[in-house]
């Protein structure tokens, strides 16, 4: 009998956290690609710098990308890949509206654009197809890098 009633106990229990849990998965696909996004760009400057060259990327057309599964890789000055990024299924990356997408870092690890002193601040989105609440990896003046939930 009270094997019965553990075993009911535990089914009314599970029945209440799963909800809960299938809830959370979302937020934490989304999370997982910001910090991904968030690590391939410290890599990017990283390898520039170990490399002693330029490390440029595109995330196509000025608006960024669309809600499909995409590819994009990170190349030196001269062409040659240094490493590639995907964008999750569901994901999609866009710039704030008043920002601009940077075009890559330099030798120093400083960003590609320095035609704003002292160093140029820019910031990429990443959110879920169909969100609005962004992840956003942010280059602070000093050249870091910051992901942050604004």
């Amino acid at each position: 009998m009270e094997l019965i009633l553990i075993i009911t106990l535990l089914g009314i229990m599970a029945a209440i956290a799963v909800p809960t849990i299938s809830s959370w998965a979302p937020i934490y696909r989304h999370k997982s690609a910001a910090r991904n996004l968030y690590l391939h760009l410290q890599k990017a400057r990283s390898e520039a710098a170990k490399r002693n060259v330029t490390v440029n990327f595109n995330f196509t057309a000025a608006t960024g990308t669309q809600c499909q599964d995409e590819s994009f890789e990170f190349k030196s000055g001269s062409g040659e890949s240094v490493m590639k990024y995907h964008v999750g299924k569901g994901f999609r990356i866009s710039k704030p509206a008043a920002g601009k997408f940077p075009e890559g870092f330099q030798m120093n690890g400083l960003p590609v654009d320095t035609s704003i002193e002292p160093v140029p601040k820019w910031e990429i989105d990443i959110l879920p197809c169909g969100g609005n609440r962004p992840y956003r990896v942010t280059q602070t003046k000093a050249g870091g890098l910051i992901l942050e939930q604004p």
